[in-house]
Formats: C-alpha cells, sequence, structure tokens
C-alpha cells in the first residue's frame, strides 16, 4: 500500500496547529495536544519528504523526526528539544496523572501561559519545515 503524501500530513498539521491557536484562550489543555499533534504531523510530513516510512508508534515518530532532521534543517536543535517536551507530556495532557501531589487532571499539566508557548513553538517549526517541503 502506498504511503501518504507529505502534503496530506502537513494539511493535518496545518489545521491542528490552526486549533490549537484558537483553543490557547479557553482550553489550554486542549490546544496544547493539538499543537503536540500538529507538531507531529509536521514531522511525519518531513519524514515522508524523505522518502521514509512514517512510524506508528508516537515516540517512534518524534524521534525520527528529530534525527532526520539533524544537518538537514536549520531548526533542527528546536525540534529535538520540542520532540522530548512533547514526548513527555503527551499522556498528560489527555488522561489523570500521577504527580508528587497526588493525581492531576490535563488542565493541571501545563500552566495557560506555558501552553502559548508551547503552540507559538510548533508553530514556528511547522513554518521552518513546511519552507523546506
Amino acid at each position: 500500500m502506498p504511503m501518504p503524501d507529505p502534503k496530506h500530513y502537513k494539511d493535518i498539521a496545518d489545521r491542528y496547529w490552526e486549533s490549537a491557536d484558537i483553543l490557547v484562550g479557553t482550553v489550554h489543555e486542549a490546544s496544547a495536544f493539538a499543537a503536540y499533534h500538529a507538531f507531529e504531523s509536521i514531522g511525519a510530513a518531513w519524514l515522508r519528504h524523505l522518502g521514509r516510512t512514517v512510524p506508528q508508534k508516537h515516540a517512534s515518530k518524534l524521534r525520527d523526526f528529530a534525527s532526520q532532521s539533524k544537518r538537514r534543517l536549520r531548526a533542527s536543535l528546536a525540534i529535538g528539544e520540542l520532540a522530548l517536551l512533547l514526548q513527555g507530556l503527551r499522556n498528560a495532557l489527555l488522561y489523570p496523572f500521577l504527580s508528587n501531589a497526588g493525581y492531576r487532571v490535563p488542565r493541571q499539566a501545563l500552566t495557560p501561559a506555558e501552553a502559548r508557548r508551547l503552540v507559538s513553538r510548533v508553530g514556528g517549526i511547522i513554518r521552518q519545515v513546511s519552507n523546506n517541503l
């Protein structure tokens, strides 16, 4: 079965980033998760652009995106940093999680200001990668 074209993944990234930008002022945890998905999708677009298969596992997608951006994209350091941050944050944005203070819910995973910063950083990565597709 043929793999999707990079433009399919780019379209998903663009739409989820738009959703993240809309939600950031109201439901910041949903905004942060939409930003996560946008980042993962632009990573998949980059992998397909290079002719690579997109892994099904979330952590593998992020790792491969970071790895395949080295020496190819100016934003490779930022991509690597965001991949690490988002891999650790993903499930906390979706499910109750255990912290030092007991169980917390997704809206407590990060502050609205942190979500806003995350959305902005992901938008910058999407723009940079899009310019190289």
